[in-house]
């Protein structure tokens, strides 16, 4: 079994090839070079896209955490893109590209089922709670209804009563 060493040539195209692969840029680096080569400062876009100077600060440092929703960030970068004369669809690119690196290295985001000890629990508390209402509902039933007329009166006491 011969193995093929890689000649000059060979090494030559894979780093030409390598190079010719551009790797996307990210979005908030594209948003702060453009907002720099107009001159403008993180104020000056934060006032004119009606945003805080911190989530302009988080776009251009690509730090989407602390921002709302993947919606309203894409309609920031959107017009941040728009406002220093980028393409929207080239920077919205490079977000979902980054976006999509870091869900695949978080894993999938599902929701570990409760067990069943803890549902078990929770309705055993429940129960206990129904019960103790109900059956202090019972006791001042018993014992102030019938003074307040909620509770009729007993019908054998009355009708063999001689002094009616």
């Amino acid at each position: 079994m011969q193995i093929d060493e890689v000649g000059p040539t060979d090494e030559g195209q894979m780093e030409e090839t390598a190079m010719e692969a551009p790797q996307p840029a990210s979005a908030g680096a594209m948003l702060a070079e453009a907002r720099k080569k107009l001159g403008m400062s993180v104020f000056e876009i934060s006032d004119r896209l009606h945003l805080t100077e911190y989530y302009v600060r988080a776009l251009e440092a690509n730090d989407y955490s602390n921002l709302p929703g993947d919606v309203f960030v894409k309609g920031y970068l959107k017009n941040y893109a728009l406002l220093v004369g980028l393409d929207p669809a080239e920077v919205g690119g490079c977000y979902r590209h980054t976006s999509a690196q870091e869900k695949s290295a978080l894993g999938p985001a599902r929701k570990q089922p409760a067990k069943f000890s803890q549902n078990w629990f929770l309705l055993l508390i429940i129960l206990i709670l129904i019960a103790i209402i109900g059956a202090s509902g019972w006791w001042a039933w018993q014992a102030f209804g019938a003074s307040l007329g909620l509770v009729p009166a007993a019908i054998g006491k009355n009708e063999g009563d001689p002094g009616s």
